[in-house]
């Protein structure tokens, strides 16, 4: 879907433990083999979206590459990549047979190059979220 318009493809691999509590995820952005490789290199911006549950509450550290997130039972959940920065932006939520409702997303922004490899950013974007167990509410 990238490709005609920015001259590169995604592709990503999800890797779930084997009890459900550690999602990790590779998004990649490359050029294919096939393309001319005399095009000048250029920067690409992208963007990377994890759409939040409204009952989700979230907190940005510090250095903008984790996030702290938090069910209504105290459940808590980190969510960290090695790019960034990660904001948390406006979304809207479309829950199965309920009206459209305010929410939140985290979003990971970085610049692709054309002429960078693909296995280490800013064209490879590693990402986690593994659940903390209950965290304090406050």
């Amino acid at each position: 879907g990238y490709r005609a318009e920015f001259g590169l493809a995604h592709r990503r691999r999800l890797f779930l433990s084997s009890k459900g509590d550690d999602l990790r995820g590779e998004d990649t952005l490359f050029r294919h083999v096939e393309d001319s490789p005399a095009d000048p290199p250029r920067k690409i911006p992208y963007a990377v979206r994890f759409h939040l549950h409204p009952a989700v509450r979230v907190s940005l550290a510090r250095d903008r590459r984790s996030a702290h997130l938090s069910l209504p039972d105290g459940e808590g959940w980190r969510f960290k990549t090695d790019c960034g920065p990660i904001a948390v932006e406006r979304s809207i939520y479309l829950g199965a047979g309920q009206s459209a409702a305010e929410t939140r997303q985290l979003v990971v922004t970085g610049d692709a190059q054309t002429d960078k490899p693909i296995d280490r950013p800013p064209n490879r974007v590693r990402w986690a979220l593994k659940r903390l167990g209950r965290t304090p509410v406050f």
